[in-house]
């Protein structure tokens, strides 16, 4: 029967990869994915290319696209890790649909893979140094991932080898980041801490919050009880509300409830429920918007969203030739006029050297990205043509 289920689970993950395929990659994951090709073809980070997260994420990519840094490589090892994480589970079943279900939309994010990285150290009895490693990989993608198996061990009672070797390469990683990338601690997390609050959503997701909330109590006495409370605190602490940030609390309460139930026949019902739920999440599936014209190589969205520009440049193979995904730090530095002169100094020393083509800016942002950039002197030769969507489209003709 085991020897069963890791085949029927295989062709599941093979399924999933399939569906994730038919579908656009999630921008924030078409961003890393194009950042970490520029970074691979000898541009730096956090001097060239001005990401905001710490580079772990760059090096958990590289390994799950083994470098090539592809949309098809980088699904296929996520879904690898869903198979690995979901065998080392009791209930692989139940792991499959936790790790699958909530994260259908957001597939691959950061949020999904600290899911994948911690859910065995709940769900087995998988505790010595290589789970370490595993919770290392998913777990210090932010500081506040680490809340879950800390929370978890002090539901249990009992440190182990696996929190010891986490911690041991967190500290390892905290002083290798100023070594290998300091312009992160110099440059990007200043600026991060002056601008970042003028992003976020709403928190909105009250009945997903009241599933959770439920799960906590029927397993309150259970780790994954403190698991679950940590993916809590480490949604609220991060202070956005993106529904993405929900995804490790979604999908540990989803295995708690599963478990809780000990339903019979369950691994057979999650597959075919999975199996129906992606066809339809698929069919109601929607492509962004692509207003990039036909032979352009060279391109620049001009927004401070990064739905604007991704996964529509990473997927139509033209390159964006900012140095940020998006212009996300102008909205929260309004009472900043030296961080704004920064961005907009360093956005048109990119647009100078390399000379994208056309230029979008989103009719729906309140303030004229173009005028913005405009502001410097040095930026001429670019004429708006019309629109296409809701964007506005300027051309430089010297650049084609």
């Amino acid at each position: 029967m085991e020897k069963y289920d890791r085949v029927l689970l295989t062709l599941c993950c093979c399924a999933l990869w399939a569906l994730q395929m038919l579908r656009p990659l999630t921008p924030d994951v078409a961003w890393y994915l194009d950042a970490g090709s520029r970074w691979f073809n000898g541009q730096r980070l956090y001097v060239d290319i001005l990401e905001l997260n710490p580079p772990l994420i760059f090096y958990d990519m590289a390994l799950l696209t083994a470098g090539t840094w592809s949309k098809g490589l980088y699904l296929a090892g996520v879904c690898a890790a869903i198979f690995v994480s979901a065998i080392l589970c009791e209930r692989r079943w139940a792991a499959f649909a936790a790790l699958t279900l909530p994260a259908l939309l957001p597939f691959g994010q950061r949020d999904h893979l600290a899911l994948i990285a911690v859910l065995p150290y709940l769900a087995s009895d998988r505790r010595g140094w290589p789970m370490g490693i595993w919770l290392f990989a998913g777990t210090a993608l932010k500081p506040h991932f680490l809340l879950m198996p800390l929370l978890a061990a002090l539901w249990r009672r009992r440190w182990d080898a696996a929190l010891t070797t986490l911690l041991v390469l967190v500290a390892l990683y905290a002083v290798l980041i100023p070594l290998i990338h300091p312009a992160f601690l110099t440059d990007i997390v200043p600026l991060a801490r002056s601008t970042y609050h003028g992003l976020g959503g709403s928190f909105g997701y009250w009945y997903q919050l009241g599933l959770i909330l439920a799960v906590l109590v029927m397993n309150r006495r259970s780790p994954i009880a403190g698991a679950i409370l940590g993916a809590l605190l480490a949604y609220l602490l991060q202070g956005k509300f993106w529904y993405y940030q929900l995804v490790p609390a979604l999908g540990l309460a989803t295995y708690g409830g599963l478990v809780a139930r000990r339903m019979p026949g369950v691994n057979r019902a999650c597959a075919a429920g999975i199996s129906i739920l992606s066809v339809a999440y698929l069919a109601g599936a929607h492509r962004p918007i692509d207003p990039i014209p036909a032979g352009a190589t060279r391109v620049l969205f001009a927004t401070p969203h990064i739905p604007m520009a991704y996964p529509v440049v990473f997927e139509r193979g033209v390159e964006n030739t900012s140095p940020y995904p998006a212009l996300w730090p102008v909205p929260g530095a309004a009472t900043r006029p030296d961080i704004v002169a920064e961005v907009r100094h360093r956005q048109v020393d990119a647009i100078l050297k390399r000379c994208p083509q056309y230029i979008f800016t989103n009719m729906k942002d309140e303030f004229d990205y173009f005028a913005f950039l405009s502001a410097d002197p040095r930026l001429h030769g670019y004429r708006r043509v019309g629109n296409v969507h809701s964007f506005r489209v300027y051309l430089n003709p010297r650049c084609a």
